[in-house]
Formats: C-alpha cells, structure tokens, sequence
C-alpha cells in the first residue's frame, strides 16, 4: 500500500505531528437466520472468521495546548489502489 498522498512536511509544516499505528484482530461473519421481514428485527448466528490488520494515522497538534477537543476522523480510501486523504487536503 503506497503512502497516504498528503505528505508528512505538510502535516509538520502546519504543526501537527503524524504518528502510525497498526491494529489488528479476528473479524467474524455472520449468516442469515431464517427469514429476513421488512421490519428489520433479523436473526443472524457467527459464520466464518477472517484476521485483519488496519492503520490508523494520528494527526495531533505538535503543542498539546493548542488541541481543543475536536477529534476529526477520516477514511483513508484505497479504491483508487492507493490511499487519498481528501478532506485533510
């Protein structure tokens, strides 16, 4: 996977550090369970079980005082075949 297209100057000239984080786990699948109504009241059980790793990039104010609360979260999207960050840019 290429590298986010906002590179890191940009994030360090703005103040902001940029840190990478990997997470990763076991993510289950579910099936359907009888019939599914249209009031939405649907009955799944566990079908198969696939490991995942995902990254997440921490984009933070160099100076901790200047950070105000706001968390702003951002889906990195890769359908392009590499990743974009448009509304960092």
């Amino acid at each position: 996977m290429e590298r986010v297209v906002t590179d890191t100057s940009e994030v360090l000239a703005r103040g902001f550090t940029e840190k990478e984080y990997f997470l990763d786990g076991t993510a289950t699948s579910y099936r359907r369970v009888g019939t599914w109504g249209e009031d939405g009241a649907w009955g799944a059980e566990p079908d198969t079980a696939a490991d995942y790793t995902t990254r997440v990039l921490v984009r933070a104010p160099a100076d901790p005082s200047r950070f105000n609360g706001t968390v702003v979260v951002e889906w990195l999207n890769v359908s392009a075949g590499f990743e974009s960050a448009p509304d960092w840019l």
